[in-house]
């Protein structure tokens, strides 16, 4: 049994190999491949994406910033302070950008473990986020120190 079943597994691969092989021929369109018409779909909802926010780079970004208090491997046991630096990482931009943060003077400059406030970034990077998805995460040498949302 196992050696029909390799055999089967090997003219599978053997089938899948041929096929990226092939000259790729287009079918003719057939009423169920047509392009979905521009109706909305029942209920009112809207089928188009949510729009995209481009920032440039050295952009100021308003945001609401939570610093993470110690634990197992997250967060910080110190306060940070204008002009501290981290990592800022999106759900569409999981590489990150460096980003300077600034903290009104209203609060002191500095933002300790455990609090939240709102405060300015300006990224080194241009970025592309989601309307619908400004959430971020704050890492600083790897270890995920903070997070926070875009406002609008």
């Amino acid at each position: 049994m196992l050696k029909s079943l390799f055999i089967g597994l090997c003219g599978l691969s053997m089938a899948v190999q041929c096929a990226a092989q092939a000259p790729a021929i287009a079918p003719a369109m057939t009423p169920a491949m047509a392009p979905a018409s521009s109706a909305q779909p029942a209920g009112g909802a809207s089928a188009a994406a949510p729009p995209w926010i481009h920032v440039e780079a050295q952009a100021t970004l308003r945001v609401q910033v939570r610093l993470l208090p110690m634990g197992f491997s997250q967060g910080r046991d110190t306060p940070v302070y204008t002009g501290y630096r981290p990592q800022l990482r999106f759900p569409d931009h999981p590489a990150g950008s460096t980003c300077a943060l600034n903290i009104p003077p209203g609060i002191g400059g500095e933002l300790k473990p455990g609090e939240s406030a709102e405060a300015t970034v300006r990224c080194l990077d241009a970025l592309q986020l989601r309307d619908d998805r400004r959430q971020f995460q704050m890492f600083q040498g790897g270890r995920l120190v903070g997070e926070g949302q875009v406002l609008p």
